[in-house]
């Protein structure tokens, strides 16, 4: 009988882990999928997972990162702070000063420059600038000669003076140009970890994985599904809502999650009616980045949503049964996950983190974010500077050892009974750690809804 398999091989060392299924977390290795189905309900509570999941996430050697976005848009506009009284006669021009709004770095730059053409967005009256005087900060002034007899010549504050084209004369010579300004935003990782205590009576289950070599080898496999929950709600918590870190000399804090990078919020709204998403689909215009949205709404608002849903369709129009004519009893299914009204598309996510009676499990009628929605914007960004392609929304992270193919969520044991014993308790502490960030492209793209305000 021939041997045609050695029964042995030889090698440095034999690495024998601890894992838990958080272990297997990592984008390069794509598991994403049997996490989420061993976890269902857990994975449906965490945007961050979900974005993950998606391949939204990418590996930053430094713990400092950093992308360039262009700021406002191509064609500039500025307002007007005061109201102007009509010239005599009304085809003389009008000085304005610009706003609140016209300005970038600090008041000291404006759009205006003398030979462009602006549109005045209330009466539509259009006018040449002839001379600006940049001299004082935040309160930039422009000559404004009508290009026709206006009919009505004053100007009201607040009004929008929309640019349309620089006007060319025969002989002409250089003009100011227009530039878009360029912002640097930049994040921080931040380190989340958790701890679980495991004594000599504590289940413990040892499974078989294959190595490189296709052989079969022993891996104590440690899955407390409590101490896996308690984990990726942290990690939730740290980069939607973000925490200082005081115990460190080498870091600055600057980390920020989510909801800390949004400024845009909706707060006159009451109620969920027509002129709420008509309000929602005019600032998506405004803000001009998409009309595809992840919406993370609490119960209190998703409750109002699906009721107007339901109150605003003729019968019929909406089916609410699962599968029609299958003979079996109806399911009636009225829980609205996606809703398209005026052009937008809204994917609706029941966020538990919005929620805090299903995280914490406080009283239902107290909680922070009551009546509360985020809205996300979905698809891609270009890097001002490098032209690299950058998700809306996105986590960044590095490993522990500051290598690509290392753990993203790192297991480390200490204790009696870990495989290098560092004292004399029959016990083992498993340790959690992972360091992430939030990377938000276009914050302004965001928007905060609020109806507590």
């Amino acid at each position: 009988m021939s041997i045609t398999t050695p029964n042995a091989f030889s090698k440095s060392t034999m690495n024998v882990q601890t894992i838990t299924d958080l272990s297997f977390l990592n984008p390069l290795t794509s598991t994403y999928d049997g996490f989420i189905q061993k976890y269902p309900l857990l994975s449906k509570k965490s945007y961050i997972l979900m974005t993950e999941a998606e391949g939204k996430i990418k590996f930053t050697e430094n713990r400092k990162f950093y992308h360039n976005e262009k700021v406002g848009k191509a064609l500039p506009a500025f307002v007007a702070a005061a109201n102007v009284a009509a010239p005599d006669p009304v085809t003389d021009p009008v000085v304005v000063t610009l706003g609140a709004g016209s300005y970038q770095n600090a008041g000291t730059l404006s759009p205006v420059a003398v030979g462009q053409v602006y549109r005045n967005e209330i009466n539509g009256n259009k006018y040449e600038v002839i001379a600006v005087n940049k001299s004082t900060d935040n309160a930039h002034t422009a000559t404004l000669k009508p290009l026709t007899t206006p009919s009505v010549a004053t100007v009201t504050a607040g009004a929008s003076f929309v640019f349309l084209v620089n006007i060319v004369g025969e002989a002409s010579t250089t003009k100011d140009g227009l530039y878009v300004n360029r912002e640097q935003i930049m994040n921080e990782l931040v380190t989340i970890r958790s701890f679980q205590k495991y004594t000599d009576w504590s289940k413990q289950n040892v499974t078989e994985i294959k190595d490189a070599q296709g052989n079969f080898m022993g891996i104590e496999k440690l899955n407390d599904p409590m101490e896996i929950e308690r984990f990726l709600q942290m990690q939730e918590v740290y980069l939607m809502d973000a925490a200082p870190v005081t115990n460190s000399s080498v870091l600055d804090n600057s980390n920020k999650g989510l909801l800390q990078s949004v400024t845009e919020s909706y707060t006159s709204a009451t109620t969920v009616d027509d002129a709420f998403f008509a309000e929602l689909r005019r600032r998506s215009d405004a803000n001009g980045y998409t009309n595809n949205y992840d919406m993370l709404y609490d119960t209190e608002l998703m409750i109002k949503v699906a009721n107007y849903i339901k109150s605003s369709y003729q019968n019929g129009a909406i089916i609410y049964v699962d599968a029609a004519n299958s003979g079996k009893p109806m399911s009636v299914a009225a829980n609205f996950r996606s809703y398209s009204i005026y052009g937008l598309q809204l994917n609706m996510m029941d966020y538990a983190f919005f929620n805090s009676a299903q995280v914490w499990g406080i009283n239902p009628a107290q909680g922070y974010y009551k009546n509360f929605a985020l809205m996300v914007p979905q698809g891609l960004g270009s890097d001002f500077q490098t032209g690299e392609r950058i998700p809306h929304f996105g986590v960044r992270y590095t490993t522990v050892d500051g290598k690509p193919e290392g753990e993203v969520i790192k297991v480390i044991k200490t204790g009696g009974l870990a495989p290098v014993p560092t004292d004399q308790e029959l016990s083992v502490t498993v340790s959690h750690t992972t360091n992430k960030a939030v990377q938000v492209f276009a914050a302004n793209g965001y928007l905060k809804i609020d109806l507590n305000a």
